[in-house]
């Protein structure tokens, strides 16, 4: 994510109608979907891109997780990319915005169709690019090397997007259950296990799990990890408040839980 000044901000800003966008936004209302393959929204006679790879991540922003999709055809590539916000429209908002300032040119896209999403831009280049904000999800298409209709792949998705939208994101999201603390006061620098319960109701092959970005690591340093645990010390007294993100892989929605550990003073003998 970017975290600099750029002076190229502001007027980008002023361009997609960044702060009309969040007004506008419902921050509970969103897409809420088991993602299939971005294969099917393609003409049918396109319909025969080898997968090359599929990855689900954290990003490193709250709320919002990343799938990276990609496809080749002989010389030809095709990128998909999802975003979704289980926190609302502003965090894939502002990914939007990253993106847009992560290119050399000064201002190299162009406003898109009106009718998909809230906000689409498409970079017409030699490699065209199509970038789509609709609700909570921030969708990016690239092509290159093969002439692909990715304006019509956009517009495909997005009817697919606003035939799943939730009424409130946060009832679908996945979330830890009661942890597990061995010991359950640890010592100053004494390791300690985390055993997480996931819910029951998905399937664990579809769940992804780490410590959040807001972990102090000048405080918590994780020593292990495994499917279902962690073991990590604590170097100072008191209540660590150790932050733990929860993604469900098939929809992309996540949570945050913060489990309290009590960490005690040294014995002094």
């Amino acid at each position: 994510m970017n975290s600099g000044f750029d002076e190229r901000e502001a007027p980008l800003k002023q361009k997609i109608g960044y702060d009309k966008l969040l007004m506008a936004a419902n921050a509970k209302r969103g897409v809420v979907v088991n993602w299939p393959d971005p294969r099917s929204f393609l003409p049918q006679a396109e319909q025969d891109w080898a997968l090359v790879s599929d990855k689900a991540q954290f990003t490193d922003a709250a709320g919002l997780v990343e799938r990276q999709i990609r496809f080749e055809k002989g010389e030809a590539r095709l990128a998909v990319q999802l975003f979704v916000s289980s926190l609302g429209t502003e965090p894939v908002l502002r990914r939007l915005l990253d993106t847009m300032l992560a290119t050399s040119a000064r201002d190299p896209f162009k406003l898109g169709p009106a009718d998909i999403g809230q906000l689409c831009l498409v970079l017409p280049a030699a490699s065209p690019s199509v970038l789509v904000i609709n609700h909570n999800v921030f969708l990016r298409l690239r092509v290159d090397d093969y002439n692909l209709d990715i304006v019509a792949i956009a517009r495909a998705m997005t009817k697919f997007m606003n035939d799943h939208l939730a009424p409130v994101v946060a009832d679908h999201v996945p979330n830890f259950g009661k942890p597990i603390i061995k010991p359950s006061h640890p010592l100053i620098n004494e390791p300690f296990r985390i055993d997480i319960a996931l819910p029951q109701a998905i399937d664990p092959e579809q769940l992804l799990w780490a410590l959040s970005y807001a972990v102090d690591y000048d405080v918590v340093d994780q020593r292990a990890v495994g499917a279902r645990h962690l073991i990590l010390t604590v170097n100072r007294p008191g209540i660590a408040d150790i932050p733990l993100w929860l993604a469900d892989r098939s929809t992309l929605l996540s949570s945050e839980s913060r489990i309290r550990v009590d960490v005690q003073p040294e014995n002094k003998k």
